[in-house]
């Protein structure tokens, strides 16, 4: 995570933190990449996300898109963020595209985050809502799963009741 200011540097030697903020009208959610599910953002009205804002180079830039690995698995886009003193700056950050299934992020990866959110004293109640939801998608995916396999095997059970009776019934019913 980006948020995670050594992991930041380790990529971006020199990088400078310009301000925190909120993007409103975002939510932290996770999903699926080729490598693991990870964290972005999507519209949600009335919610918010903390941000970090950085002064990058371009050269950051460019090692920051390689990493995203933008534009295959993360988008970039620019966003306006208005700041406590209601400057509004420009940024720019990656969101996975909408396409992007719903996927349960490793605890390794959930603590880059959290170190992330101490670190810049940003709310750590946004950070756990947006586990909790998670796994309330995941469950409910898998109870989705778990009605629609139920389902079928009903399906397939009186299939084969009444493929069975054809082959019954005949002898069902005759008397000597």
């Amino acid at each position: 995570s980006n948020l995670n200011i050594k992991q930041m540097q380790q990529r971006c030697p020199g990088v400078k933190i310009h301000s925190k903020s909120e993007l409103k009208d975002y939510k932290l959610v996770y999903r699926y990449s080729s490598s693991g599910a990870y964290a972005t953002i999507i519209r949600s009205a009335g919610s918010y996300v903390p941000v970090v804002l950085y002064k990058i180079s371009e050269k950051h830039e460019h090692i920051l898109d390689q990493y995203e690995g933008c534009p295959v698995y993360y988008e970039k886009k620019e966003i306006f963020v208005k700041l406590g003193n209601n400057q509004v700056v420009e940024g720019i950050t990656y969101i996975m595209p909408d396409s992007a299934e719903l996927g349960k992020p490793k605890t390794e990866y959930l603590e880059k985050i959290k170190e992330g959110y101490k670190y810049h004293n940003l709310n750590i109640n946004v950070f756990l809502a947006s586990i909790e939801e998670n796994l309330r998608e995941i469950e409910n995916d898998y109870l989705k799963y778990i009605k629609t396999v139920k389902q079928e095997s009903r399906e397939f059970v009186l299939g084969m009741m009444k493929k069975a009776w054809w082959y019954i019934e005949p002898f069902k019913f005759v008397k000597n």
